[in-house]
């Protein structure tokens, strides 16, 4: 029989806080997102209060204070490093990985007898928890469904030392009952609501309804879902990501912004991060779009949301042609009078640099302009991606006040042990 394994790093932004501070140990952690405005990352002490995943900081402000929890800004840079260092030890340990997210991987174990599969699952964490510092939960199952579910149980229970293997019938039963429906992956919260009107609670209950149920009240994707859960796999392991279809970066101010010359320059600063993804991946884009909205929460103010759309004759990843077009359309879609609250650009439909075909006006000025972006990426890199920057950027007030240092990737946020003099 042939299984499938879940790795999943526990809590894992709080993890990578608790990393270079042990005295955070058993202590209220949570990590923020931008702008500091919501939770995105909760220790187990945070949720045992009752705080949900994405919740307003304003709302729970009084619960933060009385029980002193300790807040972060995102530090996606750390995250990102200390994620690199767990996925090659994956890699290094199993031929067949699949990089699902920043703290997860569904790895192969093809040819693997179930008695070698627990004491390599084994051999793994502790080597990820000795090398790293990062605490991982593992679940085995036969389809990345059932392992999913899998991992979720290895996580709430101690007695299982972190890895939890569906190795038969019986198991596979048990963890179904226990599993919430809107734990299921590939149903979530939203979509549980329809199959509870139908008594549906768990993923037992779920796997019980026929097909043609499970099609006319979810999706093609439910029914997928169901089959997983059964045992039939529906979702293959790639060693490749799939291909991107867009490329974005948005973000929802502290403020609400008002005036256009500032929420232009913010937005500059959106454009420029897609160049750099764009170049990070070898590709290039020939769409890109705008966008820019009030706060819909905001029922006491006006709403607007307004969109423009552009695409270049040939694709390109030049910061200062993306960031001039992104102005332009700005022009076209401001209106006076409103309070944005978030806005983002999205590039589209990309093409390998490496065989994109140049028109006559602007293949020059890829030509000309490759030595200074493989300049400004390396310096970026290695010296903080705001070392370079446009004119027209905004660099205002700070919304990661309480980000921890960058342990790993600068110089000066190196951790100092003990007296430096």
């Amino acid at each position: 029989m042939s299984y499938v394994g879940l790795i999943d790093c526990n809590n894992f932004y709080v993890s990578c806080e608790r990393l270079f501070d042990p005295s955070l140990d058993g202590k209220p952690v949570a990590v923020l997102s931008n702008n500091d405005g919501c939770i995105v990352a909760r220790s187990n002490e945070v949720k045992k209060l009752g705080v949900p995943m994405g919740a307003p900081v304003f709302k729970y402000r009084d619960l933060v204070e009385k029980n002193k929890v300790h807040l972060f800004s995102s530090n996606y840079v750390l995250y990102g490093d200390i994620s690199d260092r767990v996925m090659k030890i994956i890699s290094s340990e199993l031929p067949l990985v699949e990089l699902y997210s920043i703290d997860e991987a569904f790895v192969g174990f093809e040819g693997i007898s179930e008695e070698r599969i627990a004491q390599l699952c084994e051999h793994i964490r502790t080597k990820i928890l000795k090398w790293v510092g990062i605490p991982v939960s593992i679940g085995v199952g036969r389809t990345k469904t059932l392992a999913k579910v899998a991992s979720n149980i290895a996580k709430k229970f101690d007695q299982l030392n972190g890895v939890h293997i569906l190795k038969n019938d019986l198991l596979e039963e048990k963890a179904l009952k226990w599993t919430s429906l809107d734990d299921i992956w590939g149903i979530g919260r939203q979509l549980s609501k329809r199959f509870n009107y139908l008594g549906v609670s768990t993923a037992y209950d779920f796997i019980q309804l026929s097909d043609y149920v499970v099609r006319k009240t979810g999706s093609i994707q439910s029914l997928r879902s169901k089959h997983e859960l059964l045992g039939s796999s529906c979702f293959m392991l790639e060693n490749q990501p799939p291909k991107r279809k867009s490329i974005s970066s948005t973000r929802t101010f502290y403020h609400m912004v008002t005036d256009k010359e500032e929420l232009t320059s913010r937005i500059a600063n959106f454009s420029v991060r897609c160049a750099e993804k764009l170049r990070n991946e070898g590709i290039c884009a020939y769409e890109v779009k705008v966008f820019i909205a009030t706060n819909r929460n905001r029922t006491d103010l006006p709403q607007y949301y307004r969109s423009g759309f552009y695409r270049f004759i040939s694709a390109t990843h030049d910061t200062m042609l993306l960031s001039s077009t992104v102005s332009q359309l700005i022009d076209e879609i401001f209106v006076e009078g409103y309070h944005y609250k978030k806005a983002g650009v999205i590039v589209s439909d990309f093409i390998d640099k490496n065989i994109l075909q140049m028109d006559l006006f602007t293949g020059n000025r890829m030509v000309k302009y490759d030595d200074l972006f493989t300049a400004w990426d390396h310096l970026s890199k290695t010296l903080g991606k705001e070392t370079i920057r446009l004119g027209r950027q905004y660099k205002g007030d700070s919304s990661n006040e309480k980000r921890s240092p960058r342990y790993t990737t600068r110089w000066n946020d190196l951790l100092i042990i003990g007296d430096p003099s």
